[in-house]
């Protein structure tokens, strides 16, 4: 209205009027809701953290674990090596289980993968996986060898052919970019995006970052309306208390 977002429309057509609209939906669902509504172009750029797993067979069955992960490891080049404890499928209702994992992780991706809204889906499509090579080599190098023979079957590593995802997307619509450090959306007054779509770099997973991230900027436009003052976005994300440790 007048170039600003002053509410939501919900499926049933009822109007929700608002001086200012907060959108959460994960990064994925925040760019198919911007998108759709034409508030945000029809390609986003986007960032994940790409997994091949190793897979081997047990020469024991455990008992299901406490956590599916309990450590990680983490290499010179950049990699991610997760130790899961168990069976996905042991964990996620539905998921049919499969054989025990090792993960190697790209978590520094230098390529974005693109978010594309064709007018009614949203296409996902991640960026190449980094080469994380030595760290694979160095994972079923550990588990054929022979301190591993009570463990695991011998000739059962290998490598998964399907390179997947941590479900970590971020950085559509980041900070100092498209939006300013307290998630105001840069040339669209009355709307703010607070989840890892605003998210300008993860070296790790984002859940608790996300998190820290919402509290800080619900604090702070707190503190801005228990004041009265007038909120100017700042272009340029500079906190004034000083810069996140993402």
């Amino acid at each position: 209205e007048n170039g600003r977002v002053v509410g939501v429309r919900l499926g049933t057509g009822e109007e929700l009027r608002a001086g200012e609209v907060i959108v959460c939906g994960g990064t994925l669902g925040t760019a198919e809701l911007l998108a759709s509504a034409g508030v945000v172009g029809s390609v986003l750029p986007f960032y994940e953290h790409r997994e091949v797993v190793v897979r081997y067979r047990a020469r024991t069955v455990v008992t299901a674990a406490p956590a599916i992960l309990p450590t990680v490891a983490h290499t010179a080049e950049g990699a991610e090596i997760r130790c899961y404890a168990d069976d996905f499928g042991r964990f996620i209702p539905g998921v049919p289980q499969t054989s025990p994992t090792v993960g190697v992780v790209e978590m520094e991706p230098e390529q974005a993968g693109a978010l594309t809204w064709d007018g009614q889906r949203l296409d996902v499509e991640a960026a190449p996986m980094g080469c994380v090579d030595g760290a694979i080599d160095s994972v079923v190098e550990a588990l054929s060898s022979s301190e591993m023979d009570g463990l695991v079957v011998d000739g059962s590593v290998h490598v998964d052919p399907i390179v997947g995802a941590s479900q970590h997307a971020w950085g559509s619509l980041a900070m100092g970019e498209r939006t300013d450090w307290l998630g105001a959306l840069d040339g669209v007054p009355g709307l703010r995006v607070i989840d890892g779509s605003i998210l300008p770099n993860v070296r790790s997973g984002p859940h608790a970052t996300i998190m820290m991230a919402a509290i800080v900027i619900a604090d702070a436009l707190c503190s801005l309306a228990m004041a009265r003052m007038p909120y100017a976005p700042i272009t340029k994300a500079e906190p004034p208390f000083g810069s996140f440790a993402w």
